[in-house]
Parts: C-alpha cells; structure tokens; sequence
C-alpha cells in the first residue's frame, strides 16, 4: 500500500476563500445583504444626524427636569373631620390665651400706674422718709435703670410722664431705700444706640 502525498493549500489562496464561502451558508446570506452600491455619509449628513440626536436628548432631559419639579410641588393634604376639629379647638385655645395675656399686661399697668413706689407700700407702714422702693442699676453704657421691687415697673431715661405727672427725673432724684449697683464701664461705637437698648422692653 503506498501512501500518496497531500498538497497544501495557502490560507489566502482563492481556493481557501471559495471552499470557506462555499461551507458556510450564513456568510454567503450576509455577502448578498450587502448593497455595495451604497455611497458612504458625507460630513455634513452625519453632523445632521448628530444634532438631531442632541435635541431629542435636550427634550428627553427636560421632560425628566419637569417630572422632577412636579414632584417637588406642594400638595394640597387632605385633612380628617377629628383633624379639622382639633386644628380648630387649638386655635380658640390659642386665641384665649392672647386675650389672657394682653388682660395680664393691662392689669399689670394699671396697677404700676397706681402704685406710688414708696418703700414699705406693700405693709402697714411706709418709710417714713418717704424713700423709693426702686432698685437703681447702672449700666455699661452709663445708663441709670430702676426697677420698682413693688410692683416691678420699670424705669428708663426714655420714659414718658406717668399717669401721675411725674417723669423719670422726679423719680431718679428721690432717695431709694435700696443701694444703686454698677456695672463696668465700656466703650461703644455708637453710645447713643447702646443707651437706647438698655431698656428692658417688653415683647409684644
């Protein structure tokens, strides 16, 4: 038996080419598929493609921002009837409570305004030497503040003249009972505007 010698093929020669096209049929749909007679995209189709693709993501990024924004409006609760009813009951407590205070405010004052502020007024026996019951301090920014340890008015160089007729003079120059207190002297920018604000105001 003699054996016959087998001539190689070449990867790149026709034969190789033709016999691989021929044993797959997939390649062969594939090659036929393509139209070769297609020109290739100019520049400036593709430009247009690629603005056309820029602006339907500009629109698809602004639907989403508008979508995001809704979400973040406020709605509108709906609220229980036992809800509306305690909302209600809370706001005729609070209500009552102003008018309360504002009469506590009024009753304080008339009291103040009837008050003499003579040492002693709230015992048998006033002083005999007709001394104040006014605690006197005075402050940084050397300003003399009293307040009356009877009924706790206060007093301040910018006080008006009280029911009685009397300023903040009359009352700073009469003897206390008490000894003035002082605190440390300082130095502002504006003196006028920090004697302003040593006045223990009230909050409305």
């Amino acid at each position: 038996m003699s054996i016959k010698a087998i001539k190689p093929i070449k990867a790149d020669s026709p034969e190789t080419t033709v016999s691989a096209v021929a044993e797959n049929p997939a390649s062969t749909e594939l090659i036929q598929g393509i139209d070769t007679s297609a020109k290739p995209l100019t520049t400036e189709q593709l430009l247009a493609i690629i603005v056309s693709l820029q602006q339907e993501n500009a629109k698809a990024n602004a639907a989403l921002a508008n979508a995001i924004l809704e979400t973040t409006k406020p709605r509108e609760v709906i609220k229980t009837k036992e809800q509306l009813a305690r909302e209600a009951n809370d706001k005729m407590f609070l209500e009552q409570a102003k008018e309360l205070q504002k009469r506590q405010r009024e009753t304080k004052a008339l009291e103040q305004d009837l008050c003499d502020h003579i040492a002693g007024s709230l015992g048998e026996t006033k002083d005999v030497h007709q001394r104040t019951s006014i605690v006197w301090h005075r402050t940084d920014a050397q300003v003399d503040i009293g307040i009356c340890t009877t009924c706790g008015r206060q007093f301040h160089p910018e006080d008006k003249p009280d029911n009685q007729g009397h300023d903040y003079r009359y009352w700073r120059r009469k003897g206390s009972f008490n000894r003035i207190s002082a605190a440390g002297v300082r130095q502002f920018m504006d003196p006028l505007k920090a004697q302003h604000d040593s006045y223990l105001r009230d909050q409305e």
